[in-house]
Order: structure tokens, then sequence, then C-alpha cells
């Protein structure tokens, strides 16, 4: 059969700046083509736009696409192009959005899995399956096929290399959807598994490499990939989220920094303890602290991660920008709280019927969606914090004191977030006029 896999793109991508493709439909394309099906897989961040469906998507027998909340309206758009043009083709979705809200999917499509598909894809494919919402099975990750980055369109636009070494997350925060999408609990590659494939990719010439898990150092096993990567002295550069009590453990400190790690980018969310209690983020911000001092003796680069939040003002702002500067983060990204489907948040916002709306389009993180009094004052400190913290006095400051990759840091985030700031106002000016009605 001829398969398709399609990520599309959302109308605004503030994490734009590396061109990542996702993971899922590469490994399920993976699977059917060691099954002999011939496989494409399209992902739209890399430089692709799929308005004009090319004739293998539309001479497909099946089309699989994963969508967020911000894409969702962009894979039914496609979805719904492709029906029209060739209506033998099934359409099957998946991912996190189609896992909360299956029956608004299944309205565009002919399946939809819920969670983990690799262990239900075939059934389906070959008609074993029939049904329109299909539970997803947990597969052992150490059974996964390595993905075969050779079905990807439009591959040489990849700027990092991502790779997944574990899936779930035990800790619930109330605005993330891991829990509800890969379960509680951390199911983890072996040091063995993750080292091999390194290895391999290191053998076809990639040398930079994202780790695209919640939480990457949580790995049981993660410490003995990076013995191997060290011993074998490969010459590669690597970035992973991380959860910030990965500074309990010096010896992960040690061979975070052996291996090359190139930044942990951690989720702090916020500096103020009752915002964070309010997430249910297990952290206190005394404790946080100093666990970056300890990053931070370990010359280990943070990228630190902020959401602003209906309570939050300009002083709180500031205030969190002075606390990343004062704990050396090399760099920030800012966020607005969004309640997306199959969160904890998004349950208990929308049964106070304060989600303001359903306009998928608008749920990123850079659009304010609910709490309606507070919605404009969100905006302009999304825009605020950014501009404080990669601001041209910070950047000067850095080359000043002769911190060169702190400078080349910021000076990239000062012209990038203008740029990115710029590119949001023009393409949201609907978006805006709701700000002022």
């Amino acid at each position: 059969m001829k398969i398709s896999f399609i990520t599309p793109k959302p109308p605004y991508n503030g994490f734009s700046y590396f061109k990542i493709p996702s993971l899922g439909g590469l490994y399920l394309g993976t699977i059917l083509k060691n099954e002999g099906h011939d496989v494409r897989v399209y992902d739209e961040k890399l430089k692709l736009d799929l308005s004009g469906l090319d004739d293998f998507i539309l001479s497909s027998d099946f089309v699989g696409i994963s969508i967020l909340s911000a894409n969702a309206n962009r894979g039914y758009e496609l979805a719904d192009r492709i029906r029209e043009l060739n209506p033998k083709t099934k359409i099957l979705f998946g991912g996190v959005h189609a896992t909360a809200l299956p029956e608004e999917a299944a309205e565009h499509g002919d399946h939809v899995v819920l969670g983990e598909a690799e262990l239900v894809i075939s059934d389906i494919i070959n008609g074993n399956i029939t049904d329109t919402i299909v539970p997803g099975i947990k597969p052992n990750l150490n059974e996964l096929p390595f993905v075969d980055f050779s079905l990807l369109e439009n591959k040489e636009k990849m700027t990092v290399l991502p790779i997944s070494t574990s899936r779930g997350c035990p800790y619930n925060c109330n605005f993330c959807y891991s829990t509800s999408l890969y379960g509680p609990k951390i199911r983890s590659r072996s040091g063995d598994n993750i080292f091999e494939e390194i290895k391999l990719r290191h053998e076809q010439g990639y040398d930079n490499f994202f780790f695209s898990d919640d939480n990457t150092p949580a790995n049981r096993d993660f410490k003995r990939f990076l013995e191997n990567i060290i011993n074998a002295d490969f010459k590669i550069k690597w970035h992973a989220e991380s959860e910030i009590s990965v500074a309990k453990d010096e010896e992960m400190l040690r061979l975070i920094k052996e291996s090359n790690c190139g930044n942990l980018q951690i989720g702090l969310e916020s500096i103020d303890q009752k915002s964070l209690d309010s997430y249910n983020k297990r952290q206190n911000v005394e404790e946080v602290e100093y666990y970056l001092r300890r990053l931070n003796e370990y010359k280990i680069p943070v990228h630190g991660m902020f959401m602003i939040n209906d309570k939050d003002n300009k002083k709180t702002i500031l205030d969190t920008v002075k606390f990343a500067l004062k704990n050396k983060l090399t760099s920030i990204h800012f966020t607005i709280l969004s309640p997306f489907p199959g969160t904890g948040l998004y349950e208990t916002l929308d049964n106070a019927k304060k989600i303001l709306t359903k306009y998928w389009n608008w749920f990123d993180g850079s659009h304010a969606v609910y709490a309606a009094d507070s919605r404009k004052e969100m905006q302009k400190n999304l825009e605020y914090g950014f501009k404080q913290f990669y601001s041209i006095k910070n950047t000067l400051k850095d080359l000043f004191k002769l911190d060169i990759e702190y400078f080349k840091v910021k000076l990239v985030g000062y012209f990038y977030s203008r740029i990115k700031l710029r590119e949001w106002r023009r393409t949201n000016k609907p978006f805006l006029k709701t700000l002022s009605d």
C-alpha cells in the first residue's frame, strides 16, 4: 500500500528557531516500510507547504495526520481536502489533541488512535481493526525500530536530529498533557539501545541531537548511555528537556558535562510559589536556586522556560527576568499558560466556563484564551518578558564581562525575539482585535 504521514504546521510557531521534525509519523512509517509498504513522511515545520498536495499524498491508500491543538485545524483542513480529491483514501488521526478529543477528530477521518499507535498501526492498515476510535497500546521502547529518516521529505532542512529515549511522566503537572498521552510511569530505552542509535546516526554524519522526551535524565539508564558516549569519544552535541532536580545527582552532572551537553531545557514555570503550587509543580523556589547553582558550577547551559498566568504583572515578569540573570540562565522562553485539551487545567477551566474560545489555532502558548479580565495584560507581559531579558543592555553586559557564549546567545535572542514578535503581531490581527472588543 501507499501510505503518507503528515505533521501539519501551526499558524504561528514560537519554537521554530530549530527545525526538528516530529517522531510519531516517522516511527509508524518505519514500521510500515519494514513490512513492505511504500511510505513517505511530511513535516511542514521543515519548510514544507502542503497547501498544494502532491501526487503521492493524493494517491495514498492511507494518510496519517498527527495533531497538537495548535495545528489541529490545519490537520482537519488537509484531511478534508484529501477526502474531497480522493474519496478512497482513508484518514487516520493521532497525537495528543486527537487523543483528548477523538470524536472531534473522527469527523474528519476514518480512524483515531488514542495514545501510542506503534502496536496497532499494522492492524489498522491491513484491515484487521475497523473501529473508528482505536485505543493505543504502550510498546516496549527497546523493541521499536530505529527511525528511518530517509522517509522524511525535506530532511535536509533538519537543523537538529531528534531521538526519543523515554515516554511517560510521574509528575502530572496540571498544564501538561504528557501523562494523558503516555501515562504516569516512565518507560525507558536502555542505555545500550540509545547508544546503538547514536552510533548509527554518527556513522550517517549527524552530530547534533535533541532528545525529545519530557525529562530525558529521568531515564534510569541514561548514565550508562552518557558513559558510552564519553568512552567512544564521539564528537557530538546534545540537548534535552529536563526536570530541575537532575542537579541532585553529582555523577549525572559530571556525565552531562563531559558528554558535551549543548543545553538542558528546564521548565521552571514561575518564581511565585503560589503559581507553582497551583500547577501541581512539586518544587519550591529556594530549591530551584540551589539546583541552578549546582548546574552553573558544572558550566551546564540552562534554557529556562517560564509561563505567564493571569496573576502576573509587569513587576512579576521583571522579577522573573532578574531571577534568570542572577542565576545565569543562558537563555529563556516565555509562554502564556494555555489550557490544552487532555490536561487537568483544561478540565478545570472548561467546567468553570472560563475558556473563552475553542479556536484551536490560538492554543499554542502565545495567545491568552482564558481569564477575560487579564488577557490583554498577559499578552503585554509576554512581549515585555522577552524584550527585558534579550535587551541590548543585558547583551552588552555579557560582552563586557567576556562571557562570550552568553553574549552570542543573547545577541541571537535579541534579533530573533524581535523578528518573532513582529511576525506574531502581523499574523494575529484578528486575535488582537478580540483584546479590544
